[in-house]
């Protein structure tokens, strides 16, 4: 599946000039914390679902986590689109329920229900190359929910540099809520989402760092470059509009990758504690040309000991789209392994004849509002542009981190405003970008 689409932008949901601000310190603390204190249920999407209940064990699941269920689960997932009003399709606790790639194309009003006590798990001995485990195409109004755990074994084709398969593919799909079910271990990308009208709510989705590294069998816990969970964002996006809130999102790559307009993430949480990577951050893109992108915020959230925060990439030989409007807003960072806050329009390229090439990418109006940096050991913030694609209406107020700003920053062709911000940050607050900062 193609990562970089146009993505043309039609709602204003998540406008950044419509947020509401407050202010202080004070506010970017408390209203992050409420990233720890769980919403409970969907507040922007609703499926409309059938009522017709396909209990897999019907059709001779036995959820022992011996025996192979994929037949029975797959049936009952096909019996559900072919209901003519819907209906949910119910993995029972207790139970681990092993089962080999599943896919169900044309549902609608269906629903997959985990419940609380059960575990849909991939089973590595039918193994399989490329497909995702959980595949949904031309879905409308569906859902994935019950409080249950979706693993999909991940561990297993870390080694391998390619064909690791994603956990849940969703695609051509329509009016989508994700919430209250838990997906761990993802081979590579956990949740690809080409799904518009979606909601992910009070979902975790994580590695299990202390497992993996604990129990590494004869090398296999780690990939041929020795990193663990290589590639395994978490939620890549590609609907629009979009709501994320409420959710745990700890795994080894973006913790959320944005490629769409009018996305509005909210009270969560990224990262973890302890050993891991913990997440490469709330990354827009990567964006090359041909991608619109705006009203994205981001707020009222904390980063936990992942490599980056907020984080913006914009490849060196975009020409032709933009990433604007974008508001990171009541946000607190703690312990991040690389950059605090990162925005770079050079990414893949040293040459410098595509870092100096014209481009008519713009990069417009982003920003950071009550936001509170600690214990990191990296540079703090990197606003790398570029002249050919420079950085414009970058706007911090009330950005407090613990840095030393002749060390722990970098900037080149990046301009905009600053108001209470500490230490001052080397963006350029003058009228002119004709030089290198």
């Amino acid at each position: 599946m193609p990562v970089l689409h146009l993505c043309l932008a039609t709602l204003a949901l998540a406008s950044p000039g419509l947020a509401d601000s407050g202010s202080g310190l004070g506010v970017a603390r408390r209203r992050a914390e409420a990233g720890r204190r769980r919403h409970s249920g969907l507040k922007y999407v609703v499926p409309k679902l059938g009522q017709t209940v396909f209990d897999v064990t019907d059709l001779g699941a036995k959820g022992d986590n011996k025996t192979l269920d994929t037949d029975a689960i797959q049936e009952s997932l096909w019996a559900c689109g072919n209901s003519s009003d819907g209906g949910v399709v119910r993995l029972p606790a207790p139970g681990v329920y092993l089962s080999d790639y599943l896919r169900a194309d044309n549902l609608e009003h269906c629903s997959l229900q985990v419940e609380a006590g059960a575990t849909l798990f991939a089973h590595f001995a039918g193994r399989w190359d490329g497909d995702a485990f959980l595949t949904f195409l031309n879905t409308q109004h569906f859902s994935i929910q019950g409080g249950g755990v979706i693993n999909a074994n991940g561990w297993h084709w870390w080694p391998q540099t390619k064909n690791r398969p994603h956990t849940l593919h969703i695609g051509k799909a329509n009016t989508v809520a994700l919430h209250d079910v838990t997906f761990l271990d993802g081979a590579a990308h956990m949740l690809e989402l080409y799904a518009n009208n979606t909601e992910v709510s009070n979902v975790d989705i994580k590695i299990n760092w202390g497992w993996w590294y604990g129990n590494k069998v004869d090398g296999l816990a780690t990939s041929v470059t020795g990193d663990v969970a290589p590639n395994t964002d978490g939620i890549d996006v590609h609907g629009t509009p979009f709501y994320i809130h409420d959710c745990h999102i700890d795994v080894g790559d973006d913790n959320i990758a944005i490629h769409e307009s009018d996305v509005l993430i909210e009270d969560c949480i990224f990262g973890g504690e302890g050993v891991g990577v913990h997440g490469h951050g709330v990354s827009i893109g990567s964006v090359g040309s041909g991608c619109f992108h705006q009203n994205i915020t981001v707020r009222n959230s904390r980063f936990l000991n992942t490599h980056v925060g907020p984080n913006i990439k914009i490849n060196s030989d975009a020409s032709e789209g933009y990433v604007r409007n974008v508001l990171y807003e009541n946000l607190i960072i703690e312990g991040t392994q690389k950059e605090n806050l990162r925005l770079n329009t050079g990414r893949d390229s040293s040459s410098a004849s595509l870092w100096n090439a014209k481009s008519g990418f713009i990069v417009d109006n982003i920003t950071y509002r009550n936001i509170t940096v600690t214990n990191t050991t990296d540079h703090y913030v990197t606003f790398v542009c570029t002249k050919a694609i420079p950085c414009t209406n970058i706007h911090l107020e009330d950005v407090i981190m613990d840095a030393d700003s002749h060390r722990d920053v970098q900037c080149s062709y990046a301009s905009g405003t600053m108001r209470n911000v500490s230490p001052k940050l080397c963006l350029d607050t003058s009228s002119s970008l004709t030089t290198m900062i």
